[in-house]
């Protein structure tokens, strides 16, 4: 059976969290947000919002689905980095 995120021990959460940072961190459509500015001077800060964000996401004590997920990182990317998706890469990036 699984645990969920609230359930986990510090151990774990920290792996969950260096685990997302990873995720983030390596997603192309993020590294070209950073490098060009799609969010302005502050889009590095608002990447790490993002990340911020989606983990509290996880840590609300409910399962979270992966349309759920979708819509967070699809929502932020627009609203946030002025950029879309239609790469494929959000549902690359999302837990199956």
């Amino acid at each position: 059976m699984k645990k969920g995120t609230s359930e986990m021990q510090q151990g774990e959460k920290t792996q969950f969290e260096k685990g997302v940072h990873y995720i983030i961190g390596t997603w192309t459509l993020v590294e070209l947000a950073i490098s060009h500015g799609f969010g302005g001077r502050q889009t590095a800060r608002k990447v790490e919002l993002m990340e911020s964000d989606l983990l509290q996401l996880f840590y609300k004590g409910k399962n979270v689905g992966v349309d759920e997920i979708e819509d967070f990182l699809y929502a932020f990317l627009e609203e946030k980095l002025n950029t879309s998706a239609e790469d494929g890469s959000v549902e690359e990036v999302s837990p199956p």
